[in-house]
């Protein structure tokens, strides 16, 4: 009896382990075709990423009759939210910083030019736009990429692998959006430290058992290369 059920449940898991990787990869391939194939401007291209970020979660939910992003929010660590504040402000620090080192290999003319053509974004819409990827589409990210894939693998035992893939597939799905703003070296070394960003959201989901402290986080650093774009750029 007692092997039967841990059968089902290794034959289970399978599933579940099957879902998410599928669905994630199937998410993050249809966003970046919205911008690589379909040229979509940003109003459009945030609608159906909401519809896209949230499906599989709820069909991950309504299959498994799993509730674990409620017990996130109901749940989470209070001591690891003050800390995630904390670190936010080191992030504001670094992210300035970095934009100081390489503000020389950044063609503010380039971003502007992508910006306006590509995304229909310019100076007079600027902060709502910047308001939106502060807030809204960080937390859509958050759900996804941390209470969804991190959560949910790490749930079933896979710690290592769940860091690695989702910090990995986060690193890698911003590229579609970047790409054309920078030189190719500069893009990776973007992708590193987006993969290196990953991690750290990985681990403060994990300590805090909620993607509240990532996301509180993901709203600072975003506001921060926001009002670089806003100061500087545009």
């Amino acid at each position: 009896m007692e092997t039967t059920s841990k059968q089902v449940k290794f034959k289970n898991n399978r599933y579940k382990f099957a879902f998410i990787i599928i669905s994630s990869l199937l998410v993050c391939s249809a966003i970046a075709s919205l911008d690589l194939v379909f040229h979509l401007s940003y109003v459009p291209k945030s609608a159906i990423k909401i519809l896209l970020f949230t499906l599989p979660v709820l069909l991950y939910k309504l299959i498994f009759k799993n509730s674990y992003i409620t017990h996130q929010l109901k749940n989470p660590n209070k001591r690891n939210l003050k800390v995630s504040a904390l670190i936010a402000a080191g992030v504001s620090l670094v992210i300035i910083g970095a934009y100081l080192i390489f503000k020389d290999y950044i063609s503010a003319e380039n971003i502007r030019d992508n910006l306006a053509k590509r995304e229909n974004i310019d100076a007079s819409n600027f902060l709502y736009v910047a308001l939106h990827i502060a807030f809204v589409n960080s937390l859509l990210e958050e759900i996804f990429f941390r209470a969804f894939i991190f959560y949910y693998l790490n749930k079933l035992n896979l710690r290592i692998f769940a860091y690695i893939y989702s910090s990995l597939l986060f690193s890698l799905y911003h590229v579609t959006t970047i790409a054309a703003w920078f030189d190719w070296w500069l893009n990776l070394i973007i992708i590193v430290a987006l993969f290196v960003v990953g991690i750290i959201f990985d681990y403060l989901c994990e300590k805090s058992n909620s993607f509240l402290a990532p996301w509180f986080l993901h709203i600072v650093a975003n506001l921060s290369i926001n009002g670089i774009a806003w100061f500087s750029i545009l």
